[in-house]
């Protein structure tokens, strides 16, 4: 799969599901690839399966679903 630098990308454990960009991609030896994410004015880093290109449309129906009560 893998994500590229300056791609558009959503945290899955993100409950708004913000949109973040890839700034930093490092490759350990072994396979293992983390990502720096700009992150609401931060950054934080995160493995592969952390991301996400779509945003997980289930936590944003929530949102929306608990804005409107």
């Amino acid at each position: 799969m893998g994500f590229k630098l300056g791609e558009s990308v959503f945290l899955k454990t993100d409950n708004e599901q913000h949109e973040n960009i890839v700034v930093s991609v490092r490759q350990f030896y072994g396979g293992t690839t983390t990502y720096t994410i700009s992150c609401n004015g931060s950054y934080i880093d995160v493995y592969e399966c952390e991301l996400s290109h779509e945003p997980d449309q289930l936590k944003l129906l929530n949102i929306r679903a608990e804005k409107l009560e």
